[in-house]
């Protein structure tokens, strides 16, 4: 499980740990929204991609 303090709960969950899977926070909770953008230019990344990991879902605070 993985939560923000500023997302006051999970955002992801993972199954286990797998050591194929080192890079991975897990899928994302029901009704949680998660992108990676670039911080300098604002734009979504593809899968993959370095950048900033934003998230949107009913207890964050808009």
């Amino acid at each position: 499980m993985y939560g923000l303090t500023e997302t006051s709960g999970p955002m992801t969950l993972c199954d286990g740990v797998d050591g194929r899977f080192h890079i991975s926070i897990g899928r994302l909770s029901p009704s949680v929204e998660a992108r990676i953008v670039d911080i300098e230019t604002g734009r979504w990344l593809p899968p993959g991609g370095t950048g900033e990991l934003w998230l949107k879902g009913p207890t964050i605070m808009h």
